[in-house]
């Protein structure tokens, strides 16, 4: 450019309503203009209005580019805040073609807080959430595109602060419900109430008077007497006379045969002693005098009044639910993928790996605890659902405890602190708290680890087996008649059982050999003890009793005949 085609116009403000301003002019006549307005602000402007402006102002925009109809577009206020074509016109970064978007970045990605959310291909890799922005209003529904494959998903980024809450907008359409915030955690369980103190126990009973003694049995037979000399003739019984000394003792003559017995004399004077012939044979072994009646019981005490019960210590408070976090605006809207996958592979939902989810159309395995809350029970589709162990036939196996505290121990070795119910097999060991001899397959009930009943092919119980008796639910009341005819008319055997068979899992066959009787037998005599039909009668052992208390007293009655008859001999 020539000097000549150089032109500096100053304005001064002296003595002028026009405001001080500089003219830059070259030489295609294109003026530019810097003017200071009232307001202090230095204004660039060219041909077609203001280029540029900066202020100082405090409060307003304080720096400004505008395009050549003098419409901002970079503005920067004296907060700091820098908005780009707000009015009009587009962003454009790495190339000089507008396409028509708001935003076009060409030749590299897009990054927000170090975190690259826009890849240099176009493709959005940022999270689902964490970049909040002001809701703009609904733009009208576009042509839907073909879908694109789902890419990568990246990261969960972290979540920014909450930003000031601007202006209540228009109301946008309802975004999906946010995650339900965590339950909780339930309060701690009140202490257990104090165990009331014992009642004190009460007098004992005055002892029941003794029972006669019993009828003294007969005597056995006598041994076989020596052989006796020979009698002299009995004379006529004399006055009793002192006592003579004693004679000489004769020798033992053969035993005379016995005569009638005579008139019973007056007891004379004891002959000398004879000598001592050999000792006969011991005699049998009288019957056992009848056992004399039973005392009656001396009454029962009173029972001791019952402590009071502890006071129930107080319920722990519930835990206060946690706040649900706020719901997140919506995120823009990421550009249209191409078409993916329908199989779909989640990285964290709510912070939880998708790995830790208990699958519901496939074997799983869970290591936490499932607590049933207002469902009353797990109930099995068919009849072929249940809960299954873990099979061994030299292990215990956990069925069902009071508490996850009251358990086996977790090799199955040991019952532990079992409160509940086991399930094992004599190959675990029979001996002192382990399983029961000739039960094979059993369940057991144990406490606290101890065993206290088993159910296999028998039933076995540390206590009694008893069953209700009471007078209150008996009614038409029979005594069995000719009881110790129908003892004589059933047998006891020893037998071998023909329906057990051998152990498909350990191959051990059960003890065959067992004693009883024969149910057929029972029932012609006694059938009110006699269940089921032929091929699978049972006999309830126990009623039994009955028969045999009402056949002993009848054979003691038999007894007590004889032993009259032979007192009169």
């Amino acid at each position: 450019m020539a000097n000549s085609d150089k032109n500096i116009l100053i304005t001064p403000n002296i003595g002028s309503a026009n405001l001080p301003s500089i003219v830059f002019n070259g030489a295609d006549n294109n003026p530019i203009t810097i003017t200071v307005l009232d307001d202090g602000t230095l204004s660039f402007s060219g041909s077609s209005g203001q280029l540029f402006s900066v202020s100082d102002s405090l409060t307003g925009t304080i720096f400004s580019v505008n395009d050549v109809s003098g419409i901002p577009s970079i503005e920067v206020d004296d907060s700091g805040i820098v908005r780009i074509a707000e009015f009009s016109g587009n962003v454009l970064v790495g190339t000089d073609v507008d396409n028509g978007n708001k935003l076009q970045v060409a030749g590299g990605g897009v990054s927000v807080g170090g975190t690259s959310i826009i890849n240099s291909s176009g493709a959005w890799v940022g999270p689902n959430s964490g970049l909040v922005g002001p809701t703009g209003p609904t733009g009208g529904t576009g042509p839907t595109g073909p879908t694109g494959a789902k890419g990568a998903t990246g990261p969960t980024g972290a979540k920014g602060a909450t930003g000031p809450g601007g202006a209540t907008g228009p109301t946008g359409a309802k975004g999906i419900n946010g995650p339900t915030g965590p339950t909780g955690p339930t309060g701690p369980t009140g202490p257990a109430g104090a165990k009331g103190a014992n009642g004190a126990t009460g007098p004992t009973g005055p002892t029941g008077a003794k029972g006669a003694n019993g009828a003294t049995g007969p005597t056995g037979p006598i041994g076989a007497k020596g052989p006796t000399g020979p009698g002299g003739a009995t004379g006529p019984a004399g006055a009793k006379g002192q006592k003579g000394a004693p004679g000489a003792t004769g020798p033992t003559g053969p035993t005379g045969a016995k005569g009638a017995p005579g008139a019973k004399g007056q007891k004379g004077a004891p002959g000398a002693t004879g000598a001592t012939g050999p000792a006969g044979a011991k005699g049998q072994k009288g019957a056992t005098g009848a056992t004399g009646p039973t005392g009656p019981t001396g009454p029962t005490g009173p029972t001791g009044a019952k402590g009071a019960n502890g006071a129930t210590g107080p319920a722990g408070a519930k835990g206060a639910n946690g706040a649900t976090g706020p719901t997140g605006p919506t995120g823009p809207t990421g550009p249209t993928g191409p078409a993916g996958s329908t199989s779909y592979n989640a990285g964290l939902l709510d912070g939880v790996d998708s790995s830790q989810f208990l699958r519901s159309d496939a074997a799983d395995t869970f290591t936490g605890t499932i607590t049933m809350g207002t469902q009353l029970a797990l109930v099995a589709n068919n009849y072929g659902r249940g809960v299954f162990g873990l099979y061994s036939a030299s292990r215990y196996q956990h069925v069902w405890s009071m508490g996850t505290s009251w358990k086996t121990n977790d090799a199955g070795t040991s019952a532990g602190n079992m409160y509940g119910l086991t399930w094992t097999h004599t190959n675990v060991g029979t001996g002192a708290n382990q399983a029961i001899s000739g039960l094979s397959h059993q369940l057991q009930l144990r406490e606290n680890g101890y065993l206290k009943c088993a159910f296999g092919s028998g039933i076995w119980t540390s206590g009694n087996i008893t069953a209700y008796s009471d007078i209150s639910v008996k009614t038409n009341l029979v005594r069995i008649p000719n009881a110790l005819e129908k003892v004589c008319s059933i047998n006891g055997y020893t037998y071998d059982r023909t329906d057990y068979e051998v152990d498909p899992v350990t191959g051990i066959m059960p003890d065959v050999r067992q004693a009883g009787v024969v149910a057929q037998e029972v029932e012609k005599v006694l059938p009110e003890v006699v269940s089921g039909k032929d091929g699978n009668k049972a006999v309830a052992y126990g009623n039994m009793v009955a028969l045999l208390i009402e056949a002993i007293k009848e054979q003691q009655l038999q007894i007590e005949e004889l032993k009259a008859i032979t007192s009169d001999k």
